[in-house]
C-alpha cells in the first residue's frame, strides 16, 4: 500500500465505500496469492466467493436455492477471469463484460431448467 495522495484521496475512500456497501475487502499478501483466495496473481476471479454469491442471490420464492451444482459451475465457468493479462499496455476485459457473461449464463441455465421441467 501507498500513503501518497492517490491512495489517500482515491483508493482508500473507494475501498471504504465498497465495504460500507457490503463488499468483502481482503488485503492479501504481495508474495502469496492464496491469501486472497487465488492460486495465482493472474487470477482476477475469486471462484469460491462467486459460487457462494450465486447460491445466496438465486433463491426461489420460498427462499430455497434453485440452481444446482452443475448450473453454478456452468455460470462460474462462463465468467472470463481465471487468467488475464495485466500490467502496463495490456488490456483486461472490463467488469461490465464479465457481469453480462454471468447474467447470460444464469439466463441460459434458467431456460434450460424451464425446458427440462416441461
Amino acid at each position: 500500500m501507498s500513503s501518497g495522495p492517490e491512495y489517500t484521496e482515491v483508493e482508500q475512500p473507494f475501498i471504504d465505500q465498497l465495504i460500507q456497501m457490503g463488499w468483502k475487502y481482503t488485503t492479501g499478501n504481495l508474495d502469496h496469492p492464496t491469501g486472497s483466495g487465488r492460486e495465482s496473481f493472474r487470477e482476477v476471479l475469486i471462484r469460491d466467493d462467486l459460487e457462494k454469491a450465486l447460491r445466496r442471490i438465486n433463491l426461489d420464492r420460498e427462499g430455497r436455492p434453485w440452481l444446482d451444482d452443475d448450473r453454478i459451475t456452468q455460470a462460474v465457468n462462463a465468467v472470463p477471469g481465471r487468467v488475464v493479462r495485466g500490467g502496463r499496455g495490456r488490456s483486461v476485459r472490463d467488469a461490465r463484460w464479465r457481469e453480462r457473461a454471468v447474467w447470460s449464463a444464469q439466463r441460459n441455465a434458467l431456460r434450460k431448467s424451464r425446458v427440462e421441467s416441461c
